[in-house]
């Protein structure tokens, strides 16, 4: 049992430096164009059993470039959507530190376990995720095109990390992260992050 999770590509929002804005569950933008050789990494592992897609339109444009190619229907599946931001959702950073300052300061305290209003918690996420993954168990080969933070919160959970260690994780634009079940644990197998993470080499 195998399971292929790969973050979807660049987007781009009209009138909006990415870096400056909250963007969590918000479903505008456009994408950049599709990596031919992502696809093809992606079906290097082997023909998917399942692909499965955040359903979020800037993993669906992918998910749908891979259904064309390897000929299986995507499903998609609201669980691997990007942490949920609230009321934060399309303000830039500037504007809520400003607006809402404590509650700004106290989720950049404890991110795990505080939320946005309206929003959900890293430590939420990660149990969505996790319990999703648990269900692949029989499944063969899955490849799942989803978010940076599920992504994250996935590695936390296979490599037994503490979730506050979340961000150390550098998760670029349509990486590609392979899992195996192993003695009944989802273990990582590439790409090998666990000495970097031991040297404090991983940047967001």
């Amino acid at each position: 049992m195998s399971l292929y999770l790969i973050r979807h590509a660049q987007i781009t929002y009209p009138g909006q430096n990415d870096s400056e804005v909250c963007h969590g569950q918000i479903d505008t933008g456009f994408s950049a164009p599709i990596n031919r050789q992502t696809l093809a990494k992606a079906l290097r592992k082997g023909k998917p059993d399942c692909i499965v897609s955040s359903d979020l339109l800037r993993c669906r444009l992918l998910a749908e470039e891979l259904a064309r190619d390897s000929g299986i229907q995507v499903e998609f599946d609201p669980r691997w959507r990007e942490l949920d931001f609230g009321n934060w959702e399309n303000r830039s950073w500037s504007e809520i530190r400003k607006e809402d300052p404590l509650e700004f300061e106290c989720w950049v305290k404890d991110f795990v376990h505080e939320a946005p209003h309206g929003g959900e918690s890293f430590f939420a996420l990660q149990r969505r995720v996790s319990q999703t993954m648990e269900e692949y168990r029989n499944m063969g080969h899955v490849l799942v095109i989803t978010h940076a933070g599920p992504i994250r919160a996935a590695l936390c959970f296979s490599l037994g990390l503490p979730l506050a260690r979340a961000f150390e994780l550098a998760v670029p634009f349509e990486s590609g992260w392979f899992f195996e079940l192993k003695d009944k644990n989802w273990q990582l197998v590439s790409p090998d992050l666990n000495h970097s993470i031991a040297n404090r080499e991983v940047v967001v």
